[in-house]
């Protein structure tokens, strides 16, 4: 009986610092959670290392750092708009035409404009023709063009825009 009761003991000791070291962590998450964006240690290897992923030739590799740059420091993201906008990959292409119109971030008209004319996807034209459309610098001429376009994806595009 001596050898159970030293047992419970130890048993009931081990699951109350265990409780107590969940509760203890729980507390920090929730903590960390609610953290302000400028509150966030963002070191600048792990920025590098999200900017350097843009040049991966893995897509979902790509896409996950669009996504991350998209919340942490979009300004980045607008530094290598041009060249994400020219991907090989079609999901690189629209997840980076999405990030510029959530985010409302200045559109780099040529590469934007390209998509718009000659993208095999007709979902890319579009919301690339959407994009140039809603620029407040955008041309009577360049809307025009694009209105009259015979293809009814940019047509749409721009007239949502």
């Amino acid at each position: 009986p001596l050898v159970w009761a030293i047992l419970l003991g130890v048993c009931a000791w081990l699951l109350n610092r265990t409780y107590r070291r969940y509760l203890q962590e729980l507390n920090d998450a929730i903590g960390k959670r609610f953290l302000e964006r400028d509150q966030l240690a963002m070191p600048k290897t792990a920025q590098t290392s999200i900017i350097a992923q843009l040049q991966s030739s893995d897509s979902t590799k790509v896409v996950g750092a669009i996504g991350w740059l998209r919340n942490q420091n979009p300004n980045a993201l607008l530094e290598h708009a041009t060249p994400l906008l020219q991907h090989p990959d079609s999901t690189v292409r629209r997840r980076m035409l999405g990030a510029l119109a959530d985010l409302s971030l200045p559109v780099p008209a040529k590469p934007v404009t390209q998509i718009a004319l000659t993208d095999a996807d007709a979902d890319l034209r579009q919301q690339a023709a959407y994009l140039l459309g809603r620029r407040v610098s955008a041309s009577t001429s360049e809307i025009g063009s694009m209105l009259h376009h015979s293809d009814l994806a940019i047509r749409q595009g721009t007239i949502r825009g």
